[in-house]
């Protein structure tokens, strides 16, 4: 197992979104009822997963793998372009609640060895650059997906789940 460590940090309820309108086709990958929402969660260290091995949901746009936090099962959830250093985690009930976690508290999430795949170059050069040099400037602040520039910047160097 692999086990991938980071801060909770309050989203933008984007997900809220498109989690409920999924919510039959996640439960029926998943084998479970989720809860309509995710816990964000800014990694230490850039994570790419193999796409291979998701589960694909919303006609090809979104993702999900299996990992743990804690002894609960939760689910990794990503689209095309999510930031390596970003994850979104879904379970069956409201994370922040059940493991009594606030804005700022840290975790570890654990993901079976097979599910990471390896950074290229491009990854890491693009995770650096833009996501650890700008970590409290990029995501920490709510306009961040507004700055052209950066979204720039991160399409030219392939940025992001693919």
């Amino acid at each position: 197992m692999a086990i991938f460590s980071g801060v909770v940090v309050s989203g933008r309820e984007m997900a809220q979104r498109h989690v409920s309108l999924a919510m039959d086709e996640l439960s029926t990958i998943s084998g479970q009822d989720l809860f309509p929402g995710s816990m964000n969660v800014v990694l230490d260290k850039p994570l790419k997963l193999e796409s291979r091995y998701s589960a694909i949901f919303d006609h090809g746009k979104r993702f999900i793998w299996r990992a743990r936090i804690g002894c609960r099962q939760v689910w990794i959830y990503r689209w095309k372009g999510t930031p390596f250093t970003i994850v979104e985690i879904l379970a069956d009930c409201r994370l922040k609640d059940a493991l009594g976690l606030l804005d700022g508290s840290c975790i570890d999430i654990e993901i079976d060895d097979a599910l990471v795949a390896p950074l290229d170059w491009r990854d890491r050069l693009s995770s650096f650059l833009i996501w650890g040099m700008g970590r409290k400037y990029l995501y920490y602040s709510k306009p961040y997906p507004s700055r052209r520039y950066v979204m720039r910047i991160r399409n030219g160097l392939g940025d992001g789940q693919r």
